[in-house]
């Protein structure tokens, strides 16, 4: 069964049409070309309707030339997409390439695997219910990490780690916050709902998770500069430390 059927002509689709326009582009050019000789050849004719043609006829042609050559202008509405923050991504390329990185964060999630090739445990990009196992498999691992994330008992957060493996957890600053949770639409699926108006009834009941307790002692020390973008990476490692410790 061929599942979203259009990324198989997507891409080559776009190149059969700038192949297309390359060529409707060139015969459009051909015939302008012509069409301002003769009109240069008339200029002593010239009514004010013909200056307004030639005028805005050159004008277009400039446009059409120069705009491919603007970054900022053609690239523009491209769909094309941005990794941020940037230190996020510095810091995880000089991590081991087998590195295991836990998230809610969706736009990390979804970009850290295309943009530095390390994988994540789940997210929205990998929670399509295309094939129910698979679906099944990230659906649990979404609601373990949601239920990691916000336990305050270090003990379980330890668990979590250790069941999946976890090396590096990221976090946004304001992930304590109860409205947080409904900037990430992925995790109102059918399932998850209850999971997430349950951590939302604990947060609002002053309920502090128990990885708020371990970020100033976890943070990795190469990524201080997510203080400042509002996003916080704490190694594994030594959470599973401070818990012991405790």
């Amino acid at each position: 069964v061929l599942f979203l059927p259009s990324r198989y002509s997507f891409y080559s689709m776009r190149f059969v049409l700038v192949l297309a326009t390359g060529v409707m582009l060139t015969l459009v050019m051909e015939r302008w070309v012509g069409w301002l000789q003769w009109q240069w050849r008339q200029w002593g004719e010239w009514s004010g309707l013909d200056f307004v043609r030639v005028v805005a006829s050159v004008g277009f042609a400039i446009a059409v030339l120069i705009t491919p050559a603007i970054p900022q202008l053609f690239l523009h509405g491209q769909s094309w997409q941005v990794g941020k923050p940037e230190s996020i991504y510095s810091y995880l390329e000089k991590t081991p390439k087998n590195t295991l990185i836990a998230s809610l964060l969706t736009e990390v999630n979804d970009n850290i695997p295309a943009f530095v090739q390390r994988s994540v445990l789940t997210g929205d990009e990998f929670a399509l219910p295309y094939h129910v196992e698979f679906y099944g498999e990230m659906l649990q691992r979404a609601i373990d990490l949601l239920a990691a994330q916000y336990s305050p008992d270090l003990s379980a957060v330890e668990a979590f780690i250790g069941k999946y493996g976890v090396d590096i957890w990221i976090v946004a600053e304001d992930f304590t916050a109860p409205s947080y949770l409904e900037q990430h639409d992925w995790l109102f699926t059918s399932y998850e709902k209850a999971a997430v108006v349950a951590v939302q009834q604990d947060l609002l009941q002053g309920v502090e998770p128990a990885l708020v307790k371990v970020i100033d002692e976890c943070a990795s020390a190469e990524a201080s500069g997510f203080y400042e973008s509002g996003v916080i990476a704490l190694t594994a490692e030594c959470i599973k430390a401070v818990a012991s410790a405790k």
